[in-house]
């Protein structure tokens, strides 16, 4: 049942916040897993709270994803929002006491084993229940992800098509990272070095944009060097597939058209994903391996471990087959002040305790690098940091 559950006042901070007034209706159980329903232009619009703190009893505080501006969060003053409330039922919470009975499995005792480098390369063209998998070696998984620059005369990119000619000797720096990565996998071997590529097929929402065409000549050529290169094309789902999961299919089998090869990895669009909806679907699309679980905002162990683990439904208590590779480091956290902020220095320091304590337990480096990152007299350090972990890798 949906019911009116209070009305969005005033602005509140500088970041998008706004201050909210709860009816008698709105539950004193609310978490961000319920969106909060709103009218926009005869349109009913979800706003999904990534903030909310209540003050008092009838007020509290909140930013929603997409109005992280003020600009945009002046277009929801005066809404008054709905919610869904559900009947009451059985309590159906996961406790850890719920996992006796599993059978635990390990592979050798007593020796740790080797890390595995699992070096993500999230390509991107600018030309929580969760049980734990069988220990891995110690594995670099390098990612990178595909963006695009939009023409300045048209920020959207809609107008027309991106002429990759005019970009691409500055953002397409795919063939220094298969070098790079070639030169690794030379060293410790392709058993412990994996590079993906992940490539976006689809996505409407503002955050999809500029978009891109995989029959675009220069996408096919991106996609022909990876393979030769023996890197996997990994799916980057949009971001409109992180708020509607059934897209997630129809991206992966127009990726598998294109390359003419089956598609087991996934990681979403700003790591925007959704449990249990996104996990739902994209098992049943047939990927085996999800790459998303990472915080933006700090670089370390979002599931607190380096192993792969598998996910269960928090709903059904179901133990997937899908697995979850925690996303250890991302260029783009190191560096941007909004994230941590350090410099190439610290960064290092940064990055070379996190691979010593994965090294430490045999666990997975998840990399994930943007070649928009890496493009030479950027004034970017990340370029030399990669580089320079990549070597400091070959030694372990």
């Amino acid at each position: 049942m949906i019911v009116p559950a209070g009305r969005i006042n005033k602005l509140f901070g500088t970041e998008g916040g706004v201050m909210l007034s709860l009816y008698p209706a709105f539950p004193e159980d609310f978490d961000l897993d319920t969106p909060l329903r709103v009218t926009i232009d005869a349109l009913e619009v979800p706003l999904w709270c990534e903030r909310f703190e209540r003050r008092g009893i009838s007020g509290a505080t909140a930013a929603f994803a997409d109005f992280d501006t003020q600009r945009r969060a002046q277009e929801l003053l005066g809404l008054e929002f709905r919610i869904e409330l559900g009947e009451d039922e059985d309590d159906d919470e996961f406790y850890l006491e719920d996992l006796i009975g599993f059978a635990v499995e390990a592979e050798e005792a007593g020796a740790i084993p080797r890390t595995v480098f699992q070096i993500c390369f999230q390509g991107s063209i600018r030309i929580d229940g969760h049980a734990i998998d069988d220990l891995r070696p110690f594995v670099v998984f390098c990612g990178f992800a595909v963006c695009f620059i939009a023409d300045e005369k048209d920020p959207a990119g809609l107008q027309h098509p991106i002429d990759f000619s005019e970009i691409l000797h500055t953002f397409y720096t795919f063939p220094w990272f298969f070098r790079q990565n070639s030169i690794l996998q030379d060293l410790i071997g392709k058993e412990q070095c994996h590079p993906i590529l992940f490539i976006r097929n689809g996505g409407k929402a503002k955050h999809d944009k500029p978009h891109y065409d995989l029959r675009n000549k220069d996408i096919r050529k991106l996609i022909k060097s990876a393979l030769e290169h023996n890197v996997t094309i990994g799916l980057h789902s949009s971001y409109q597939a992180g708020t509607t999961p059934s897209l997630i299919r129809k991206e992966k089998t127009g990726l598998e058209d294109h390359i003419g090869k089956n598609v087991r990895f996934n990681r979403h669009h700003f790591l925007a994903i959704r449990e249990p909806e996104d996990m739902d679907q994209i098992e049943a699309a047939g990927v085996t391996d999800d790459f998303t679980m990472g915080y933006a905002d700090v670089s370390g162990f979002r599931l607190g471990t380096c192993y792969p683990v598998r996910w269960i439904n928090p709903i059904t208590r179901r133990l997937s087959p899908l697995r979850l590779h925690p996303l250890i480091i991302m260029d783009c956290t190191l560096e941007e002040e909004k994230y941590m902020g350090l410099d190439f220095d610290r960064a290092l320091t940064y990055c070379r305790n996190l691979v010593e304590q994965v090294n430490n337990v045999g666990g997975e480096l998840v990399l994930l690098w943007h070649n928009d990152s890496v493009q030479e007299g950027s004034g970017s350090y990340l370029r030399k940091l990669y580089a320079q972990l990549l070597k400091e890798l070959a030694k372990q």
